[in-house]
């Protein structure tokens, strides 16, 4: 199994303007220091590990599948 990592940033993106939620306010809510990492997946660079991602769903109180729509096998 395989994550779309475009995917996953386009729905990051997605997720966070529908909330109106900033990459420095996403980052406070994960209790990141700087908002480089947010910046890099909401730009497909580089994907969330796997705590990260649990963080991230909680924070946008979203489901995993609403985040990685786009797995391929």
């Amino acid at each position: 199994m395989k994550v779309d990592t475009m995917a996953f940033s386009h729905n990051l993106r997605e997720i966070l303007n529908a909330k109106n939620i900033t990459n420095v306010e996403l980052s406070k809510r994960l209790g990141l220091v700087h908002a480089n990492n947010i910046a890099y997946w909401t730009r497909g660079k580089t994907m969330p590990n796997l705590i990260s991602l649990c963080m991230i769903a909680k924070a946008l109180d979203v489901s995993y599948d609403e985040l990685l729509d786009g797995i391929t096998e």
